[in-house]
């Protein structure tokens, strides 16, 4: 998948589009650098993360999304960046 925001959401694009189609979301799901699921939300001109996808238990705020991509890279990315 690619990802990138607009208006305040999550534009996800599929690599393989014969099987998935193109969506937006509120959140987008994520495995941080250690392999931990993480789910984000936009708020304001940060992230809000939770662990897990548990938007019940504790969560943080974020300035950047430290993820591992497809090819097991540790990737950053800021809100910033990701706008389009």
């Amino acid at each position: 998948w690619t990802g990138w925001v607009r208006n305040e959401g999550f534009e996800l694009r599929p690599q393989n589009e014969g099987k998935w189609s193109q969506h937006s979301n509120s959140m987008l799901a994520f495995m941080d650098w250690e392999g931990t699921p993480w789910q984000a939300r936009i708020d304001g001109d940060s992230f809000v993360i939770a662990h897990h996808g548990d938007w019940q238990g504790h969560t943080e705020r974020a300035m950047a999304i430290h993820y591992r991509d497809w090819q097991g890279r540790n990737q950053l990315r800021t809100l910033a960046q990701l706008q389009r």
